[in-house]
């Protein structure tokens, strides 16, 4: 009877642990598309606040800028801006920032937050259902791979969607002899 349970042990152990492994990976976003657009002009205007070095630090100003929209019973579409590219730049240099996209400016109490409006041109849109940091590794992996059909230029901005979903734009240059 003892030797009955040890197996039903390792039985369960053995299934249960791989599959929480796949399901984390499932709903971190490890295994979702990257899909692909061209867009014409948009302009972003946004409130953030600037970081240098990990990405992390620019995720940590979008959700204090969140908490105070909230506070101030604004709506914050929770914005993330790459402006260096990680594989030219040391990671203690990377300049980034983090924020909340907004519909008009207001007056804020915060020194260290700036009214920013990015306006890009033609640009890609690069969207993926993932948690932030896993979307952002794909995101860059996919632009590098796409380095040779499109002369894209910094900044890169993220935009979270509430459900998960993660926006990127890129504005991308036009193939030199073009009209």
């Amino acid at each position: 009877m003892k030797n009955r349970r040890f197996w039903v042990i390792v039985l369960v152990f053995t299934i249960s642990v791989p599959g929480f492994m796949v399901f984390s990976y499932w709903h971190l976003g490890v295994f979702s598309s990257v899909e692909m657009a061209l867009a014409e002009e948009k302009s972003l205007m946004m409130l953030v606040k600037p970081t240098r070095g990990d990405a992390s630090k620019a995720a940590a100003a979008a959700s204090e800028l969140n908490r105070l929209f909230h506070s101030m019973g604004k709506r914050c579409t929770p914005v993330l801006v790459y402006f260096d590219d990680p594989q030219k730049t040391i990671k203690a240099n990377l300049r980034a920032a983090g924020g909340c996209i907004a519909q008009e400016k207001f007056f804020i109490v915060d020194p260290a937050a700036e009214w920013q409006t990015i306006t890009l041109r033609k640009h890609l849109v690069l969207t993926t259902y993932a948690q932030t940091a896993v979307a952002l590794r794909k995101v860059w992996r996919k632009l590098y791979g796409l380095r040779t059909q499109y002369d894209w230029q910094l900044p890169l901005v993220q935009v979270v969607q509430a459900d998960g979903t993660n926006e990127f734009r890129i504005a991308i240059m036009e193939p030199q002899g073009s009209p």
